[in-house]
């Protein structure tokens, strides 16, 4: 897999332009120049994503799109929560990363991959990883679990979204395997079920194809929406599922909880721009949970589709970020005129606002970056205003 002398090379080269290092490595004996510069280009790729994989000189890497593909460090460690002990099949293993984390909380686990160089590598890397309870196996999950005779605490599953004209894809009967189709297999298998789905997936459509799901996790990593994952528990039965938004960064883990039901029945109030401003994190948002949170925090929003909630005192329990109001404008010609002599520079957002970010900052030059927030936006009564903000000085 590595030669001594290819290891050392991207030991050596670790930091180093890959572009560059292809042009000018001088040829060896026993050094592979063009794995070794791919190895080199993956890791420095995953240096945020998998920071303990990536300082990690004796794993191996089968591509860049295995990187590309792959949960984080953050996301996959997320994912121990769904199983303590017990036996754990993984039916798509990938690179490996969600399989690895998830046997740490297993007793047994599994792996399983149609690409037989896939199970190579993940051989090597969980033998280099120190996992001793993995077992990988090549071939067709769905042939291979449905002669499972053993039983499993769970199935854990995230399909290829691809289809056959390598075409992104969302819904679950679209991608491979067919979870929506072999549910009722997963089902007799398994006491657990767990499906990584798009982060572009529509949730309540994703419900429509599993109605059995106890839970819903819409996982972002530093506001950024990475992850929906499907959670069903056989031996459980509810009502409807619990919605977890969850936003993840080294610091902290956020999480505000709700059901559709309550995001129905949840009623709002409106105002203008208070002392403080707050914007729900990515996860919240792709939930769609505008009602409910206002309702549990006891905020205003600022207009029906704005999505930006305000209040007199300050809620530092709010799942997003919290700002200071300083000042409201009315968004007019004078406005984009005499704005950026007093703010040369900017964070600019827009939410429910006809122009875009970058229309903002072409019309009025404001430049990016610095202490300052403008928040463009839509009013209850349709007033277009530019509120100026700073963020909160919170104890947390």
């Amino acid at each position: 897999m590595l030669s001594p002398k290819t290891r050392q090379f991207i030991e050596r080269h670790i930091h180093g332009n890959p572009a560059l290092l292809r042009l000018s490595a001088k040829p060896e004996e026993g050094l592979d120049i063009a794995f070794a510069v791919e190895q080199i280009a993956i890791r420095q790729q995953l240096h945020d994503k998998l920071p303990d994989w990536a300082a990690n000189f004796d794993l191996v890497f089968p591509s860049r799109v295995s990187g590309e593909q792959s949960s984080s460090e953050l996301t996959a460690r997320y994912k121990q929560r769904f199983i303590s002990g017990g036996s754990l099949m993984d039916l798509t293993g990938g690179l490996g990363v969600d399989f690895f984390y998830l046997s740490q909380a297993a007793e047994t686990a599994i792996y399983i991959d149609k690409k037989e160089e896939n199970c190579i590598v993940a051989r090597h890397n969980l033998a280099a990883l120190g996992r001793k309870n993995t077992e990988v196996r090549n071939g067709d999950s769905i042939v291979l679990l449905s002669a499972w005779s053993r039983p499993l605490d769970l199935i854990y599953v995230d399909p290829s979204r691809r289809d056959g004209n390598n075409r992104r894809t969302y819904g679950l009967s679209d991608c491979e395997p067919d979870v929506a189709a072999h549910k009722s297999l997963f089902f007799e298998k398994a006491k657990r079920v767990l499906i990584k789905a798009s982060p572009m997936v529509d949730v309540k459509q994703l419900l429509v194809s599993y109605p059995e799901a106890t839970e819903v996790h819409i996982v972002s990593v530093r506001n950024e929406c990475k992850e929906v994952l499907l959670f069903v528990d056989t031996e459980q039965v509810v009502q409807e599922p619990t919605v977890f938004c969850v936003n993840l960064s080294p610091e902290k883990e956020e999480v505000f909880t709700f059901t559709f039901s309550e995001e129905e029945s949840a009623t709002v109030s409106y105002a203008a721009p208070q002392a403080y401003l707050y914007e729900p994190n990515a996860s919240v948002l792709k939930a769609g949970a505008f009602k409910a949170i206002a309702q549990r925090y006891d905020l205003k929003k600022l207009g029906r589709h704005s999505h930006l909630y305000t209040s007199p005192e300050l809620c530092e329990a709010f799942p997003g970020r919290i700002f200071e109001k300083e000042e409201v404008f009315p968004f007019n010609n004078r406005l984009k005129k005499e704005l950026p002599a007093t703010v040369p520079k900017a964070n600019i957002s827009v939410r429910n606002f006809p122009l875009s970010v970058a229309e903002i900052r072409q019309q009025t030059k404001i430049k990016e970056g610095g202490e300052v927030y403008l928040f463009a936006t839509t009013l209850e009564l349709g007033e277009k205003v530019v509120i100026k903000a700073k963020k909160a000085n919170l104890s947390r």
